[in-house]
């Protein structure tokens, strides 16, 4: 039996989105292996908006996409640095019972920049003593049956909620704190967790900003 090819991307559910994020895999030869499409594990994502013009319910939307599609989505993380989300909202978008919800996703409450590594490492630590192994899936994009390791995303809703406090502006002024602080990395914490986040749960990771 032929080995399955290794997948290491998740859809988002938004074709054209996919397809940007994607990638087309090729021999030396230049035949096309497979198609990738969406978010490639171990990497990180940034979708920025206005409030309240529906990040956090797309970000759901692309969660409910993947566990229909059969994708060994095993844990998201939901960094709820302003209040925004409860468990019955997040039922009532995933359209799934309450039981698998908040067995799914670990919502966590705060801006507490710290509770972001120590969440991880405790839950990467977990993983990786279980030591996983690969699912076969069906790529929605070309049919093809592939293996897949089970994966997790982490999402933090929102970073500007974060940095709020360190300006002395209001959590909804995304504008003003943008003015005070215009580049992710000069804060030297989050520089830290950019840096470092990829590497949790052996790489098979997804984070979402």
């Amino acid at each position: 039996m032929a080995k399955l090819f290794t997948n290491t991307s998740v859809p988002t559910g938004f074709y054209f989105y996919d397809i940007l994020c994607g990638r087309n895999i090729r021999d030396l030869k230049g035949n096309l292996i497979t198609a990738e499409r969406g978010f490639s594990l171990s990497k990180q994502y940034s979708i920025a908006a206005a409030q309240g013009t529906g990040k956090s319910t797309a970000i759901i939307q692309m969660l409910q996409g993947q566990l229909d599609a059969g994708y060994p989505l095993e844990k998201v993380f939901i960094f709820d640095t302003d209040n925004s989300q409860d468990y019955y909202r997040l039922q009532y978008l995933l359209e799934r019972p309450i039981e698998f919800v908040t067995e799914k996703i670990q919502l966590i409450e705060g801006n507490v920049l710290e509770d972001i590594p120590r969440t991880l490492k405790k839950a990467s630590d977990e993983y990786k003593a279980r030591k996983p192994k690969p699912v076969e899936i069906t790529n929605i994009y070309t049919g093809e049956k592939q293996s897949m390791m089970p994966y997790h995303i982490v999402v933090v809703d929102t970073y500007t909620a974060l940095k709020c406090e360190d300006y002395d502006v209001n959590a909804s002024d995304a504008l003003a704190v943008a003015q005070n602080q215009s580049h992710l990395q000069k804060n030297l914490k989050m520089d830290n967790i950019i840096n470092s986040i990829e590497n949790y749960f052996d790489g098979n990771i997804v984070v979402i900003w």
